[in-house]
């Protein structure tokens, strides 16, 4: 859950409530300016999901509270070195001027 301020239990509780996760799965993360995920394929079936493989953080949360915050969706990495992801374009450089992380599934 995106937040600029820490977010009471009673919220917390509530949004757990309307997005059918446990109450400890909504963790307000205020130092996090913009979340994109990078969308890698579509299937043509009408019943399938977006496939993503990679999601860009901005902002000036550290890795180690990064990999905390996900550990639910098993990211394969998370990390700020850019060589260990396929090349980030300037395009997704330009979408905001923060500390870039991104997590990575294989």
């Amino acid at each position: 859950c995106r937040s600029e301020h820490a977010l009471p239990r009673s919220s917390r509780k509530k949004i757990a409530l309307f997005t059918n996760v446990e109450e400890k799965a909504v963790i307000p993360v205020q130092d996090v300016d913009s979340i994109y995920a990078h969308v890698s394929e579509i299937e043509p079936d009408p019943g399938c999901w977006p496939y993503s493989d990679r999601v860009y953080v901005f902002g000036t949360i550290s890795i180690h509270e990064l990999e905390e915050i996900t550990q639910l969706i098993q990211p394969t990495e998370i990390g700020d070195r850019k060589d260990i992801f396929s090349p980030i374009t300037k395009d997704i450089r330009a979408l905001s001027s923060k500390p870039l992380n991104c997590l990575w599934w294989d």
